[in-house]
Parts: C-alpha cells; structure tokens; sequence
C-alpha cells in the first residue's frame, strides 16, 4: 500500500492541482463561443467622438449587454467635421487599462456598409473594466483618427 509520505504527497498535488485550476477559471478561461450571427438592435449602447473630434462613433453589442467571453460590436462612424476623409477601414484593440494587458485573441473587423464595422471574437475574458480601441484609416490606408469605448464586464 502506500505510505504517508504517499499519501501526503498526493493530497498536496490535488490539492494543488485544484486550485490551479481555480486561479485560471478566475482569470477567464471560459470563453464563451457562438455560431449565430450576431444582431445589432435598439439605440446605442455608448456614442463617443473620436481623439481629433473628425468623428462620432456609436457602438452597439451582441449580446446586448457585453458579458465575458466573447462578444461583437457594431460601430457606426459618422463625420462631425466636414474636412475628415470617410473611414474606409478600422483597426480594433481590446485593452485593459488597470491591469495592462490586451487579449490574445485577434478581433476580426469588417465593414459592413459605408462607415459601419463589425468586429466579432472580441473576446473580454476577465471582469473588470474594458477599453475598445478603434483605430480608422481612409481609403490610402492612412491612419486618420482614435475612438476608445469603456464597458465594464460583470
């Protein structure tokens, strides 16, 4: 049979063994997935301009109200400043800001209509407070203009 030392140290590997895997479900590795398209519905969740006030950006989520694991976005770039060239692409980061880290997994952004993006497998896999990043080029490919989206994530 075994001895206690065995014994003993068995209980310390799972023991261990648990609350390993304790810490990484606490740090979000349940990442939610879904095959149904997303739907953008109802007013927008937060309106916000852009870094250099060319635009006004609306953003809308699905789910409704963004969760964690993984979610789509809709932003919809409106031009407040007649002199800002249309967004003809978007670039988006998910950032959080208090512990510094972004997530592994790359959005995937397309333009949907003139000046409309979606972004599907944003994946915000921890609680907390959440930055969207949306970066905008024109139609050379040029950065143009920043507009950044705060979400809590329960």
């Amino acid at each position: 049979m075994f001895g206690p030392s065995q014994i003993s140290s068995r209980r310390l590997a799972i023991a261990l063994s648990l609350a390993i895997s304790t810490w990484i479900a606490g740090c979000g590795a349940d990442v939610a997935t879904s095959d149904e398209p997303p739907v953008f519905s109802g007013p927008a969740l937060q309106s916000v301009d852009s870094a250099l006030a060319g635009y006004r950006v609306a953003v809308r989520a699905f789910p409704l109200t963004p969760r964690k694991g993984t979610n789509a976005f809709e932003f919809t770039v409106t031009a407040v400043d007649p002199q800002s060239p249309p967004a003809m692409a978007m670039t988006l980061l998910p950032w959080m800001p208090v512990h510094a880290h972004g997530t592994s997994v790359l959005p995937i952004v397309v333009a949907t209509a003139p000046d409309v993006f979606v972004a599907t497998r944003v994946s915000l896999y921890m609680a907390g407070i959440w930055e969207l990043r949306a970066g905008f080029q024109d139609a050379a490919g040029a950065h143009v203009d920043d507009a950044t989206s705060v979400f809590e994530i329960p």
